[in-house]
């Protein structure tokens, strides 16, 4: 009689142990970026930019080592370009100017993460990624007339883009509920974001160190 009753208060103990696993979790970081456009045309005179983008998440568990995330983020994507002015025959007569390309984005990506079991959890994510453009910003380069600027200006691109992201790091126990993040992410896009057809094929790219804080609900 003792035996069937132990088993089934075993039984209820693992049923509560389970139920009081979360399988939701938020999370807040701000991660340090290299963007740059990419594109055959400008890449040889161009620099990327450097800019930090903050970002809140939310997790899903399916399984014991899958989940499902989705984020939020904004971003600033750009590059720095050098123009050399010329002379009516081509000769240079002044040296590179620096003008900056800015284009802020509220980016949305959804991924797929795989993550090992114990106390210090490596993950790896894949999914893809969703921008809305929110501005569109060339510097004016100081010291030039607006003639000038206008004629070496870059090209207008399309507001919203769209590609792949993806990402490895580590999660850190920091109490019953607490989880600290580190780990790289990229987006690269996909989607031509140049209006002009008469434009080479330009895109986004990002490179970031995620640093962040996850909370089990």
């Amino acid at each position: 009689m003792k035996k069937p009753i132990s088993l089934f208060l075993m039984f209820l103990v693992g049923i509560n142990i389970n139920g009081q696993e979360s399988k939701f979790q938020i999370g807040a970081s701000l991660t340090p970026t290299i963007t740059s456009l990419l594109s055959e045309k400008i890449v040889e005179h161009t620099e990327p930019t450097i800019s930090l983008a903050p970002s809140v998440n939310f997790e899903y568990r399916l399984h014991k080592n899958i989940s499902i995330t989705a984020s939020c983020s904004y971003e600033n994507v750009g590059i720095y370009y050098h123009i050399l002015e010329t002379d009516e025959n081509g000769i240079p007569y002044k040296r590179y100017f620096q003008d900056k390309l800015a284009i802020s984005y509220l980016s949305l990506p959804l991924m797929i993460s795989f993550h090992t079991s114990g106390p210090l959890r490596y993950y790896i994510n894949v999914g893809a990624f969703f921008g809305i453009g929110l501005s569109q910003e060339p510097v004016h380069p100081i010291g030039y007339s607006r003639i000038i600027y206008q004629a070496y200006a870059p090209v207008k691109y399309e507001k919203n883009t769209a590609g792949i992201s993806g990402g490895f790091g580590v999660l850190i126990p920091c109490g019953p509920r607490w989880l600290s993040e580190i780990g790289l992410r990229t987006n690269i896009g996909l989607k031509d974001i140049a209006k002009d057809l008469s434009e080479p094929r330009t895109r986004t790219g990002l490179l970031g160190l995620q640093v962040g804080m996850k909370y089990k609900l």
